[in-house]
């Protein structure tokens, strides 16, 4: 079974649940209190961030599910996976996969909302413009 990323807010909401049962926590519960709100984005951030490699081989499928999306763009919003990180393993998936020596050139071009394979899609478009 492989989670979602509803699946690790409710695991840490549960977590959070279960400390202020055993009074770990103290209970937020009609105050402006964010104590829990700030513990169970913590174990979202570090449930993400242990999934990190997983997250990245996302980007490997040919193209994105709802699913798919929704962990990348809180594994984003967390602050898990920055673009930087994606563009370099797109940079090495595209060396994995073919030859060239000009991607470098590619990476103000490369867009974080699409997987690898429709990116160098647009790589090539990209370098094909170039040809005169």
């Amino acid at each position: 079974m492989k989670l979602n990323a509803d699946d690790f807010r409710d695991v840490a909401i549960r977590i959070v649940d279960n400390m202020v049962e055993q009074g770990i926590v103290k209970s937020c519960i009609d105050t402006d209190d964010d104590t829990e709100f700030t513990i169970q984005d913590i174990i979202v951030t570090e449930l993400l961030d242990a999934h990190k490699e997983q997250i990245l081989d996302l980007y490997k499928k040919h193209i994105f599910t709802d699913v798919d999306n929704a962990i990348i763009n809180d594994a984003i919003e967390y602050g898990v996976l920055e673009t930087d990180e994606i563009l370099s393993d797109f940079i090495e998936y595209a060396d994995r996969n073919i030859f060239t020596e000009y991607l470098f050139d590619f990476n103000e071009h490369y867009q974080n909302g699409l997987t690898h394979l429709e990116n160098f899609d647009l790589y090539l478009d990209f370098k094909n413009s170039l040809i005169v």
